[in-house]
């Protein structure tokens, strides 16, 4: 493993946080909503895919959130987050969103339901960042949403435009997304900077095209750049 992959593999776990803004880390969900994080092992996968539907909004964002992180059926929680995108609670939408994210190639019968949430005026920045960090993680069965991710490279929002250019990456090696990234590495914002370079360490062995960005990154006035 390279020097480079050896630190973004450290780091990797902020880039998600960053992706999901300040204003998301600060609204996470209330330990006691979310019970620890923990899944019950009395509740099967199916019990949270049906609590999904539940009046109650805490409990389904935690469904939302658990079913990306216990070993769910593809086929028995992907279609039920997808639907979820269009609750009406803007945290069980995020939750839905990322938890897609974790079933990697599997969940690409839910890419059209995350382009829709892309292109939705109604869902709030932390919804289009983890949701282009998510088509990143279904890889190149997420070409469909090339299209959404392009027009996110031209967003007001630097951090979904990192989000996007590491899932076009990641979906289609696209010509635009070393250029974005490494242009956002230079930022003079600390948080914007560190976000690309983490991004850019994501997208695989040290490459000459990214290897410079990197190395450029270590002279950042911010330190923890």
């Amino acid at each position: 493993m390279t020097p480079i992959r050896q630190i973004t593999t450290l780091i990797l776990p902020f880039f998600t946080l960053l992706c999901a803004g300040t204003g998301g880390v600060a609204q996470q969900p209330a330990a006691s909503a979310l019970d620890g994080g923990n899944a019950s092992p009395q509740i099967s996968a199916q019990q949270y895919v049906e609590q999904l539907s539940h009046q109650d909004r805490d409990v389904r964002r935690r469904a939302a959130y658990l079913l990306g992180r216990i070993d769910a059926p593809a086929e028995v929680a992907v279609p039920a987050l997808a639907k979820a995108l269009s609750d009406r609670q803007m945290e069980t939408r995020w939750y839905a969103i990322d938890a897609l994210g974790h079933f990697g190639e599997a969940a690409a019968p839910a890419v059209g339901e995350i382009v829709k949430a892309l292109e939705s005026t109604l869902n709030d920045a932390d919804v289009h960042r983890r949701g282009a960090v998510s088509l990143g993680r279904i890889g190149p069965a997420a070409k469909e949403a090339v299209p959404v991710l392009e027009a996110a490279l031209k967003s007001d929002d630097a951090l979904y435009q990192i989000a996007a250019a590491q899932a076009l990456w990641r979906i289609s090696q696209h010509e635009a997304a070393i250029g974005l990234l490494s242009q956002q590495a230079a930022s003079r914002d600390g948080e914007i900077a560190f976000a690309a370079v983490v991004a850019l360490g994501e997208l695989g062995d040290a490459d000459q095209q990214w290897t410079a960005p990197l190395l450029a990154a270590l002279s950042h006035e911010d330190l923890d750049v």
